[in-house]
């Protein structure tokens, strides 16, 4: 997160980023997106057949709430907080 906070990693249009040759262990992807001001970045880590993913998410403020209207809640079936600003998400 430093890293990312600090710019030292560049995104791309889409919101992708491929990690540094150093942390690439970490994650196979990440994903950033914002939505009012409020930054969401997802850390794809692991996955499954069928298609499953096992992602750690990091929200700059608020909670990620079950009835939340983001297009996140609606793709992560599974949330489980971790501390502050941390997530465990998976379909």
């Amino acid at each position: 997160m430093r890293r990312i906070a600090s710019r030292e990693v560049s995104w791309k249009p889409c919101g992708l980023m491929t990690l540094p040759e150093a942390d690439r262990d970490l994650a196979y992807g990440v994903h950033r997106h914002e939505h009012d001001g409020i930054v969401t970045i997802e850390f794809f880590y692991g996955g499954g057949f069928p298609v499953k993913h096992s992602v750690y998410l990091h929200r700059s403020a608020g909670a990620v709430e079950r009835n939340e209207p983001l297009e996140m809640r609606c793709r992560w079936a599974h949330v489980k907080r971790l501390n502050e600003r941390w997530y465990y998400v998976g379909d």
